[in-house]
């Protein structure tokens, strides 16, 4: 018997399991966060710690404490635990930095028609399965790193909207994004410009947005008839003058002044 107890000893199966009270540190989704691992029964050396289902080797070591590297991961409540002599501790849960956003990269432009690829650019985004939220809107995901993630622009307008990350189970805090304003490229008068009003006129231009645009000629509204994010037709109000002032409103925003003229008087007749 007591060759046996000996025996037993030698290969920790009577030996008290590790108590794990503690995970503390900082916890990117790249790893390399430094951890601290704090309880009792850890022993001086030889501990394998589990976090995540991914184990880890401790950088130091002492009988109530042990450091180490976080793997690469994401998600909240992961289990973590410790185990020496072949001895495991009960799990403690872990969780990841949440996602984290900093800035927004758009080569392409931020048109309200959408379509375009935007870069968001952080910490913690995890390497797969994120989700971006731009105005209420989904923008698709076309590839995902720990610290980017390109999307797809959804259509919108405004300025200030929030835009959010979610991976893992955690959302990132709010950050604000704005559509580019509309633009005037130009007109199209097919009924011509006459200072009677009541003839369609059509703007020409960019970012105009699909619905609750405003438009203003020489200070008088021009009701709008239909609306897309590439023109605007609307009914032009009676007016007078050459290089008189046109704006359009949308989501907040405001277009660059552009020039109308009406068109000039015409002598068709006399009558005497």
């Amino acid at each position: 018997m007591v060759v046996l107890f000996g025996a037993l000893v030698s290969v920790g199966l009577l030996q008290g399991a590790p108590i794990l009270n503690s995970v503390a540190g900082n916890s990117p989704t790249q790893g390399g966060g430094e951890l601290t691992l704090g309880g009792s029964g850890f022993q001086t050396s030889g501990a394998a710690i589990t976090i995540g289902g991914s184990t880890v080797t401790a950088i130091t070591q002492s009988d109530t404490a042990i450091t180490c590297a976080a793997p690469p991961g994401q998600g909240t409540n992961l289990s973590v635990v410790v185990t020496v002599g072949g001895v495991t501790s009960a799990p403690k849960q872990f969780s990841y930095d949440p996602p984290s956003i900093t800035s927004f990269s758009a080569p392409s432009g931020r048109p309200t028609a959408g379509g375009v690829p935007i870069t968001l650019i952080g910490s913690s985004f995890g390497s797969s399965g994120a989700f971006v939220i731009i105005g209420g809107k989904v923008a698709p995901v076309t590839s995902q790193s720990h610290g980017e993630i390109i999307c797809t622009l959804p259509s919108g307008q405004g300025l200030n909207l929030p835009v959010v990350v979610s991976v893992g189970g955690q959302v990132s805090a709010t950050a604000q994004f704005s559509y580019d304003p509309p633009s005037i490229s130009s007109f199209s008068a097919p009924s011509g410009r006459p200072t009677a009003g009541g003839v369609p006129i059509t703007l020409i231009g960019s970012s105009f947005g699909s619905s609750g645009a405003i438009v203003i000629i020489g200070g008088n509204s021009a009701p709008i008839t239909s609306q897309s994010h590439g023109e605007i037709v609307c009914t032009l109000p009676s007016g007078q003058g050459v290089n008189l002032p046109v704006v359009v409103s949308v989501g907040g925003q405001v277009s660059a002044t552009a020039q109308f003229s009406y068109d000039p008087p015409s002598i068709s007749s006399f009558s005497a």
